[in-house]
């Protein structure tokens, strides 16, 4: 156990100080199954910790169902919600690395599916855990549910259902420092390689422009869904009270 925490220590460090090389050789060598379940482990724990808050934020427009909640059920509860964020984290991280993994391919990049899962796996231990560590923490302190990493903190409530929050929201340090890893790892990964892949130049600017057009294509289906799944949930909500 020791050595699996010092070698997630020093693949944290490593990507800091070096995310060419580190990356490079994690995309490389095919490195993902410790950092993967670090992240899995994580998410549970954090789920598991938080989820009475979030269950009381949910519940506290009735308190009547909160207050009459057996606490073996609310045990039960929290431990599902744990699982299911694990789930839904597994799930997230191939859907990304799918489509980096398909942008990259368009454009000619080489690697296996294997090779880009383990760069973006990486990547969420800097862009992903860290954000979510701290948002845990405020959440106990302050039992408020909010993201201060992106631009859509700065908005007022009023402008929350508005298309500028939506964008605001996908405008963050965490998502910049993603791409940033992203075309790094993959930069270096073609460095280690390019005795193999003489034919292709593979520089650094073609890396970033791939990986933002990765981002501003995943950033326009999130607010186009996100969008639209909020106008949809106040339609709803709308008929069953006018019903």
């Amino acid at each position: 156990m020791e050595k699996f925490i010092n070698v997630i220590k020093e693949r944290f460090v490593g990507i800091v100080k070096s995310p060419v090389n580190v990356l490079g050789n994690i995309m490389n060598e095919k490195k993902w199954q410790g950092a993967l379940a670090f992240l899995l482990i994580a998410s549970f724990v954090l789920t598991l910790i938080t989820a009475p808050v979030i269950l009381k934020l949910n519940l506290e427009n009735n308190p009547e169902l909160y207050s009459s909640l057996p606490a073996s059920d609310g045990i039960l509860v929290n431990v599902l919600m744990g699982f299911a964020a694990v789930f839904v984290y597994l799930v997230r991280l191939i859907i990304i690395t799918f489509f980096i993994y398909l942008f990259f391919s368009i454009f000619g990049a080489e690697g296996l599916f294997t090779n880009y899962f383990s760069l973006v796996v990486n990547s969420f231990l800097l862009t992903v855990f860290i954000p979510e560590l701290i948002k845990s923490f405020y959440l106990l302190i302050f039992e408020r549910i909010v993201n201060p990493f992106n631009l859509g903190v700065f908005l007022n409530s009023t402008e929350k259902s508005s298309w500028l929050y939506y964008i605001f929201t996908e405008i963050g340090i965490f998502q910049i420092w993603f791409i940033f890893l992203i075309a790094y790892g993959i930069f270096g990964f073609y460095q280690l390689n390019k005795d193999k892949w003489e034919e292709q130049v593979f520089t650094l600017k073609k890396s970033f422009i791939i990986a933002i057009t990765y981002f501003m294509f995943k950033s326009i289906i999130v607010i186009l869904f996100s969008y639209l799944f909020a106008k949809l949930a106040v339609a709803a909500q709308q008929m069953i009270m006018s019903s």
